[in-house]
């Protein structure tokens, strides 16, 4: 069963608070935009359901996703992601306690997106099908056998199981958790450091989705 997602703007929510419709477009683009003043909005998309990997199910998280065509110079401190956060956030849990599970990530405009213990290849700036894997049908229902897997245009490039996180309640925190979907472009942060006066804004540092769905069965 596929599901399409809804989704819900959160607009300015990293590098300003401050909502800016501007950073948004029709076509599907999440974008960061410059101020006048010179600060910079980040965007973020959150999906307005929340999905619970089923037992004895597999269920999939996806999206189709490319990037904006500035050069990489003029993308220092642009931090795309398309992730997943746990929805008990939203009843009082902090994070990381309320789990989190990050699909694709990639800052600078490098030519390679960070997944858990490495880096996987863009390809250039062509489409690509993003998607995480939780299976939970494993003979006999026992948690450990459960796994996690992480795909790009169908080809898994990381997995790890209940075995290898050794927690039951860590585990089903991640596994078997209701959670939602996040697709945001930050500005700055630690890990991309701050944008310089070579960065530029709009269509050029995007993220366009083409579709966002969840697969169970």
């Amino acid at each position: 069963m596929r599901t399409t997602v809804a989704l819900l703007s959160l607009l300015g929510s990293l590098a300003s608070a401050t909502p800016a419709p501007s950073t948004q477009a029709s076509n599907s683009s999440v974008h960061p935009a410059q101020e006048p003043s010179g600060a910079w909005t980040s965007a973020r998309i959150e999906s307005k359901a929340t999905f619970t990997p089923a037992a004895g199910k597999v269920t999939l998280f996806e999206a189709a996703l490319r990037f904006g065509d500035h050069p990489q110079s003029q993308k220092q401190g642009i931090w795309p992601a398309f992730w997943l956060l746990g929805d008990a956030i939203h009843r009082g849990t902090p994070w990381p306690l309320c789990g989190e599970l990050d699909i694709m990530e990639t800052v600078n405009g490098l030519p390679t997106a960070h997944r858990p213990r490495g880096t996987v290849g863009l390809g250039g700036n062509d489409w690509h099908t993003w998607t995480l894997q939780i299976d939970r049908t494993n003979a006999g229902g026992d948690w450990r056998g459960e796994v996690i897997r992480w795909l790009v245009d169908g080809r898994v490039f990381h997995q790890m199981s209940g075995a290898d996180i050794g927690d039951q309640g860590i585990w089903g925190t991640l596994a078997h958790s209701p959670m939602f979907m996040i697709l945001n472009v930050a500005v700055g942060g630690n890990w991309p450091g701050a944008p310089n006066g070579a960065t530029a804004d709009s269509y050029g540092s995007m993220m366009e989705v083409e579709y966002v769905a969840v697969y169970s069965g």
